[in-house]
């Protein structure tokens, strides 16, 4: 071995050819495009669930304060705007079923026409993390729930249901399962007062029927 460098025993390092990486590129973006439709499924299933746990939370909120203060507390919803400057906002909103807002509020004894106390409001879109724009459909509910001190609620002639969908509807590709891939729910208020959420796929006795 005299004579011959050191350096010329050892394996000479190899890089990636021109052909090698143009290969590993369209590999990775063929993959990618094949998840995106799971990933995009993924998104909207985790948008109609968090916009459903808001509304829940708020129904619970309302419900507590009710029972802590032992007074009518009011949860509604409404398509005005919120103004986080001037909570007196709240006095002027229209309630309307599936409204895009949702505020919890006491109603002020005494006062002619009723003012409020607004305890919080929720946007919807904030809520899905949809920026200015929801893209999750609310129908449904009663515009005003009430509940009182005893954790029951006023007024209410039976179970309404808030029903928590992807929009726009008329996407097949966006329906609620079983038709679609669309996981939607659906938030029920019982005469006692009582907040579930439930997935309209199932049926009783399964506990995660509505």
């Amino acid at each position: 071995m005299l004579g011959i460098p050191a350096s010329a025993l050892q394996p000479r390092e190899r890089g990636f050819s021109i052909i090698e990486v143009v290969i590993a590129i369209a590999l990775i973006a063929l993959l990618l495009v094949m998840g995106l439709p799971s990933l995009g499924l993924f998104l909207d299933n985790q948008k109609i669930r968090a916009a459903t746990d808001a509304m829940y939370g708020l129904l619970q909120q309302a419900r507590a304060e009710a029972a802590k203060q032992n007074t009518p507390v009011e949860f509604v919803t409404f398509n005005d705007p919120i103004d986080p400057n001037d909570f007196t906002f709240i006095n002027s909103v229209v309630p309307v079923a599936g409204g895009t807002n949702w505020a919890v509020r006491v109603p002020i004894p005494g006062t002619a026409p009723t003012t409020y106390q607004l305890i919080t409001a929720r946007s919807g879109a904030e809520s899905s993390g949809s920026g200015t724009a929801s893209i999750v459909l609310v129908t449904g509910g009663a515009p005003i729930i009430t509940f009182n001190g005893f954790g029951g609620t006023n007024g209410l002639a039976g179970t309404t249901t808030f029903q928590f969908s992807r929009v726009p509807a008329f996407n097949p590709d966006l329906a609620c399962a079983p038709a679609g891939a669309i996981t939607c729910l659906n938030i029920t208020v019982t005469t006692g007062g009582q907040v579930k959420v439930c997935d309209p796929r199932y049926a009783a006795p399964d506990t995660r029927a509505c």
